[in-house]
């Protein structure tokens, strides 16, 4: 038919190989069932494919089926030999001949027949509709129940999937195939799978199958918890993309996959890692009702729960027995803790909310707040301006204002909003820029026009699409310079000086970053303390107010032309005391990860392999914060504490070892913590 992309036989695709022609790599499970099942070569491979190549499951579908059609065949015979004895002289007994018929049969060669072939089909359908969760394998995950309180380690870890060595090297291209097979997938994704490649893949597969075949199961854990498993942020979020279901549970214990990720990850990456996993989950919808409460809203990191402190009759964290109780207790931290309560005091957007911004692929903001510390209000203003002005019609750009002292997340908002909506970001410190020409390079004929200039070529380059252009510390750009982007922020069309072509910059997200207005949100910060954490109508209150406040000193400051061309001037306010030590254990997480590092004499880094561990992070963070933050310098003053006060002292205690350093040497445990006086010890 005209349109329609036909599949070559499996024997005869160049790309797939025949995974189970005599040389494939499930060729042995074929021979296994006809040899048990005296059954078609063909009928050994449909069962096969049905059952996902468990061979105990596709044995018994076999015999079910021949007892399905044996039984159909003897009970047409019964009725025809019964009406035989009630008009024969036989002497034998009408019990007897019927205890005879029934009588064991020994099991004879069943040819497949387009009877079999049909109910097969059917359960390839039933199969593919509704996956039996009860089905397990050895790989399994073993734990202990509530009545039962262990020390010892059940196995809960993923199995290392093996192929055969005649098995051909995994090609992204086999998603081409009518029977994808999970399988080798996830076989190819513990050995190294790219998020490109694995994105290829699954690009093959038709759109309908795609959720039940990302949300399968390999044993008794569906795909997701694999990927999980890798620490692979690029492979997570390609999972995600092609539909996997953020909140997916293993299905012997009902363990949720955020929960995996919480204390499984704790042992196959590192910390920070673990926390963006985390992070990824949450922001894509991964629902915080899972976890039980009381493992991240209890006030002291140090705390060890009773065994039955966590125990819950709601069936959403029932899972949660005293075995994963003490493994999440573990993996918690202070970090952990506040996201996890942030997602849940967070409001989820409406179902038409994300339909919207789904259209306008913009669903990636509401991930924002998870990847940031603090700055709720910033947040909530910008992700509403963001959707409001992004998906109306428009002939004007969106120029936004972030003011705040140096050091709480402009910036890094800015990097990271890029990053979510994969967009190209231009940052330029307007410190450097001192006449128009720095910033937009000269007008023809003048010397140099044909170099252009990093704002004017930027523009030029994406000319009618979404972008970033942050322009950061612009109080300290020179006289006027603004002035030559007016037209730009006013109309959204710029003039490219090398080519003298029209650019259209409708799309651009201009980002003035700014510390003019500090003493402002730093006295409003002050005054209205209690009240940051307050109701959301109070909240709402005090934005109003603030943002009137923060326009009148825009206009003082920068002059009504440029003030009155802001679209909205977000407000990142001093942290909390609890967002302080959050900052200070993510640049003590930071300190771990570069602590961890192999050793390597050849490149002179003979610091590493060393397993910090945070004796009592509450009291080491709540040192740091109350000790070293700076409302002016904001992250950067805590990033200074860790680096300047805890990494000499972790590296002296390094040092003080007498063995010689060597590449591969055995890891060496360290211990941070906080003596009775205060200092780090």
């Amino acid at each position: 038919m005209t349109g329609t992309r036909s599949i070559p036989p499996l024997d005869q695709d160049p790309h797939i190989r025949n995974d189970y022609g005599p040389d494939g790599m499930f060729s042995a499970l074929v021979a296994a069932i006809i040899q048990q099942c005296s059954c078609e070569r063909e009928h050994a491979i449909a069962a096969l494919k049905v059952y996902r190549n468990n061979v105990d499951h596709a044995v018994e579908s076999i015999e079910k089926s021949r007892s399905r059609r044996r039984t159909t065949r003897r009970d047409a015979r019964l009725d025809h030999e019964e009406k035989v004895v009630e008009t024969s002289a036989s002497e034998i007994s009408h019990s007897n001949l019927v205890q005879q018929s029934r009588a064991p049969r020994t099991p004879r060669r069943v040819m497949p027949t387009e009877e079999s072939d049909s109910a097969i089909t059917e359960q390839v359908e039933e199969a593919r509709m509704q996956p039996d969760l009860e089905k397990t394998s050895p790989a399994g995950l073993q734990v202990v129940t509530w009545e039962s309180i262990t020390s010892e380690k059940p196995a809960f870890q993923l199995p290392n999937i093996t192929v055969s060595d005649s098995a051909p090297p995994f090609d992204p291209r086999e998603g081409r195939h009518p029977y994808p097979a999970i399988e080798r997938l996830l076989w190819a994704v513990q050995g190294g799978l790219s998020g490109a490649d694995a994105a290829q893949y699954l690009s093959l597969i038709q759109p309908s199958k795609l959720p039940s075949f990302l949300d399968q199961p390999f044993g008794t854990a569906p795909s997701f918890f694999y990927i999980v498993n890798t620490g692979d942020e690029d492979l997570i979020r390609t999972w995600i993309k092609f539909g996997a279901n953020v909140n997916v549970r293993e299905s012997r214990y009902g363990v949720p996959l955020l929960a995996y990720a919480i204390f499984n990850a704790s042992t196959t990456c590192g910390p920070e890692s673990r926390m963006s996993i985390v992070s990824t989950l949450l922001g894509q919808g991964a629902e915080v009702s899972s976890i039980p409460p009381s493992l991240y809203n209890s006030g002291s990191g140090s705390m060890k729960p009773s065994p039955t402190e966590h125990r819950s009759n709601d069936s959403e964290t029932n899972w949660c027995n005293p075995y994963f109780q003490q493994k999440m207790s573990s993996a918690m931290t202070i970090s952990l803790k506040y996201i996890l309560k942030r997602r849940a005091e967070t409001q989820p957007p409406s179902s038409r909310l994300i339909q919207v911004a789904s259209e306008h692929e913009l669903f990636p903001l509401f991930s924002l707040p998870f990847t940031m510390i603090g700055q709720d209000l910033a947040l909530q203003m910008l992700i509403g301006r963001l959707l409001t002005h992004l998906i109306t019609p428009s002939d004007k750009p969106l120029v936004l204002t972030f003011a705040g002292p140096s050091g709480h997340g402009k910036t890094e908002v800015a990097r990271r909003l890029g990053k979510l909506l994969s967009l190209n970001m231009l940052a330029i410190d307007m410190t450097q820029m001192k006449v128009e020409t720095d910033l937009l390079g000269p007008h023809p004929p003048y010397h140099g026009y044909e170099r252009g200039a990093p704002l004017n070529n930027f523009l030029a380059e994406n000319s009618g699409k979404r972008a970033i252009v942050v322009l950061d510390e612009i109080e300290k750009a020179g006289p006027k310079l603004l002035d030559a982007l007016l037209i730009v922020f006013d109309e959204g069309r710029y003039q490219d000086r090398r080519s003298r072509m029209q650019v259209k910059c409708t799309e651009i997200i201009w980002i003035l970053a700014t510390n003019a207005l500090d003493s402002d949100i730093i006295e409003f910060n002050d005054s209205n303390r209690a009240a940051r954490t307050d109701t959301e109508h109070l909240n709402l209150k005090l934005k109003e107010s603030l943002s009137r406040r923060l326009n009148a000193r825009m206009k003082s400051v920068f002059g009504a032309p440029l003030s009155g061309r802001v679209s909205a001037i977000i407000p990142f306010l001093p942290f909390t005391r609890d967002e302080q030590m959050v900052m200070a254990h993510k640049y003590l997480l930071d300190l771990q990860t570069r602590m961890f590092q192999p050793i390597s004499p050849a490149e002179k880094r003979l610091v590493g392999q060393m397993h910090l561990q945070i004796a009592n992070e509450v009291a080491v963070c709540r040192k740091l914060a109350d000790v070293y933050y700076d409302p002016d310098r904001g992250a950067r003053s805590l990033e200074s504490a860790v680096k300047n006060e805890v990494e000499p002292k972790v590296v002296g205690k390094y040092l003080e070892n007498s063995a010689q350093i060597v590449a591969g040497q055995a890891m060496e445990d360290y211990i941070l913590d906080v003596d009775n006086d205060g200092h780090f010890e």
